[in-house]
């Protein structure tokens, strides 16, 4: 729980969890005036890009988790009579759709990016002592390169035909 209630503070003073409880609440009371049920979650998806954009994955589900909330208390809170309750039911079923794949996509974009941190191209290495040539033309050993440009961690050990030159050394 502990951990939640520093998430949620970290956002606090970032200002965006209050752009947020204003958000939704614009959003409710623009629906209570709106009939076809859209007002909703249209603000809704314009929070959940802010989400997407600014902020982390786990804000991104709980933005994306409160409109949907939102979007489904907007249908007791609007006014009836005006189109029927299918027809509003169908237009917040679509939004509640179009702000689950927003949200499940930029989830899956944001979860690639953090694991395939990868190396590519071609990289100048000394053929002698294998260290690398960086961008500012020095050399720094292959660990160092890798480890500060990759989430790659790398362990020493011998393999068995250098553990058995190296052997008598031990």
């Amino acid at each position: 729980m502990a951990a939640k209630w520093n998430y949620v503070q970290r956002y606090w003073w970032n200002g965006r969890l209050p752009l947020y409880l204003v958000g939704l609440l614009a959003g409710l009371a623009a629906d209570a005036y709106t009939p076809y049920g859209a007002a909703e979650w249209l603000a809704g998806l314009l929070l959940v890009c802010v989400a997407i954009v600014m902020g982390e994955v786990e804000e991104m589900l709980l933005v994306g988790g409160a409109v949907a909330l939102c979007v489904l208390a907007g249908l007791w809170l609007s006014p009836s009579g005006q189109i029927s309750f299918w027809m509003e039911a169908a237009n917040r079923a679509g939004g509640l759709v179009v702000i689950s794949v927003a949200v499940w996509v930029a989830r899956r974009h944001r979860i690639a990016e953090r694991e395939l941190r990868t190396l590519r191209g071609l990289l100048p290495i000394c053929a002698a002592c294998k260290k690398i040539r960086n961008e500012q033309d020095q050399w720094e050993s292959l660990e160092r390169y890798i480890t500060e440009r990759s989430e790659a961690q790398f362990t020493h050990s011998l393999c068995p035909a250098c553990f058995e030159r190296y052997r008598s050394q031990i």
